[in-house]
């Protein structure tokens, strides 16, 4: 594994190696590059959290760019976080529409869970801008 002046390569905050393969890896490139490039590479590799090697890798064989396996997995964690909060949001919903028909009267908690639903379509769609753009 590549070192640099700050010590090892980072290691994947999700712990996750690539899948193990029948006979191993058995082919290694050596790849020159300038002080710069390596700043950058170690930079992009770092805020990826993954190493140099594998940063190269998910770059070079990703089916579009910016499409590595890294940026997958960020992106279908975040649509993640986005379907939780629209469950909690439907089952506020749900509740300030019972309390509604109960006391025939618009609840407080009304204009803040539809200002949530506001924010939480207002993410998801950010989050499709950005993934049509790449």
């Amino acid at each position: 594994m590549a070192m640099s002046e700050e010590g090892p390569a980072p290691k994947s905050r999700r712990g996750s190696r690539q899948s193990n393969v029948p006979g191993g890896r058995q082919i290694a490139h050596k790849v020159k590059v300038t002080p710069e490039q390596e700043r950058r590479l170690q930079e992009r590799a770092h805020d990826a959290w993954v190493s140099v090697p594998r940063l190269m890798v998910e770059e070079a064989l990703a089916d579009q760019i910016g499409q590595t396996a890294t940026a997958r997995h960020d992106l279908a964690v975040e649509f993640f976080g986005a379907y939780r909060l629209l469950a909690s949001i439907t089952s506020n919903v749900n509740q300030i529409a019972g309390a509604t028909d109960a006391v025939g009267e618009q609840q407080e908690e009304f204009a803040a869970t539809f200002a949530a639903v506001r924010r939480t379509g207002q993410r998801v769609g950010a989050a499709l801008e950005g993934q049509e753009s790449t």
